[in-house]
């Protein structure tokens, strides 16, 4: 029998990005204990100092927090996984945020675990997109391309992401799972990572 690879992927610790505010999802204001307009003191007076950060071609800084590694479960299927947690700032103010933790919720229950369908139906007038990153090494593992799928509620200021590899999991389909719930500026569009430009930044669903 064959081992496919442990593939280390994104995650946040709970313990260090809730706060009395709990893990609570608000479309267009907040995740958890952060909130849009926040400054980045303020950011950082709630949180340690971030593990990586990058910026968007216009500017926009991207700064990350991970948590530690887990076996997403048994066999040679599984992989290694971490959450994250994700937050962009324009002119030192706070205009997205992102995370994979199941434990962030929305009023009505939805979380990075809860089927894509639910998350369409709820937040209807949505728009999808999707974006093939090319493997700097196709001929590399885990595969030739790293796919990510997104649906954007722009009015109300919410967003989803779903990532798979090519070739080693299927595509995510309206049964799977999120990687990431986003909070933005409504009547905004989201706003890419781009961290999630190198191979094998994403999670499979």
């Amino acid at each position: 029998m064959t081992s496919k690879p442990l593939i280390l992927v994104g995650f946040m610790a709970l313990s260090h990005f809730a706060s009395a505010a709990g893990f609570v999802v608000v479309p267009g204001k907040s995740l958890g204990s952060i909130s849009l307009g926040m400054s980045e003191d303020q950011v950082r007076a709630k949180l340690r100092d971030p593990a990586e950060f990058a910026k968007t071609p216009d500017g926009v800084l991207v700064e990350v927090w991970f948590g530690k590694a887990k076996l997403s479960g048994k066999g040679e299927d599984s992989f290694l996984r971490r959450n994250y947690l994700a937050i962009y700032y324009r002119d030192e103010k706070v205009i997205q945020i992102e995370a994979t933790s199941k434990a962030y919720q929305t009023t009505t229950g939805l979380s990075t675990g809860t089927a894509v369908k639910s998350w369409a139906a709820q937040f209807s007038a949505h728009s999808d997109s999707n974006k093939v990153i090319p493997n700097l090494d196709p001929e590399g593992l885990p595969a030739a391309k790293h796919l990510l799928y997104y649906g954007d509620a722009i009015t109300s200021g919410l967003a989803w992401k779903q990532g798979a590899w090519a070739n080693l999991w299927p595509e995510p389909g309206p049964d799977a799972g999120l990687e990431s719930i986003i909070v933005h500026m409504p009547g905004k569009k989201l706003i890419l990572n781009p961290l999630d430009e190198r191979p094998y930044a994403g999670t499979p669903g």
